[in-house]
């Protein structure tokens, strides 16, 4: 099928973008908007983002050729949502080979903590890494070498973002 024509955009706000084209001239069996539809406003959009939009007409199982266009929408860019820090840190049950943390989770959502050792000592030594469910709010630390100074830092992450360090 042939690609929609003369798209443009018509009107830009800062969380909708409307988008209009012309009818592709080949009959259109299927499309995700009506195959009389020529304009699309997209909705629930973020202010001072760029978007990467696709149009294409859909024939059957062939596509067209997309139309690419890439629109800012207005406005300055949210902030991003930070990821509150946990808080509390704790260290019970010390040994000279083990020693178990403790912490509060933040008020915000956490999909999972991260959990670094690293030995002060020696900062060449690649640091300990360990990852925990988010109903956790505590670990056992193994494996630790007697007289040996280690920094432990807890993260909150969530949606691929990551806490200040506790």
């Amino acid at each position: 099928p042939d690609a929609p024509v003369d798209h443009e955009v018509e009107e830009v706000q800062e969380t909708s973008i409307v988008i209009t084209w012309d009818k592709p001239l080949a009959p259109i069996t299927e499309l995700t908007l009506p195959n009389t539809a020529t304009a699309v406003t997209l909705s629930d959009l973020r202010p001072g983002k760029q978007y990467n939009i696709s149009i294409y007409a859909v024939e059957d199982t062939l596509e067209s050729v997309p139309v690419f266009v890439q629109v800012n929408t207005s406005g300055d860019p949210l902030p991003e949502e930070v990821v509150a820090t946990p808080t509390e840190l704790q260290f019970v049950e010390v040994s000279d080979s083990q020693i178990v943390l403790t912490w509060s989770g933040p008020l915000g959502a956490v999909s999972e903590y991260r959990i670094t050792v690293a030995d002060v000592e020696e900062p060449g030594t690649p640091q300990r890494e360990m990852t925990v469910p988010p109903i956790q709010s505590a670990y056992v630390v193994k494996d630790l070498r007697p007289g040996t100074v280690y920094r432990f830092s807890i993260y909150a992450l969530f949606n691929r973002r990551e806490s200040a360090p506790l």
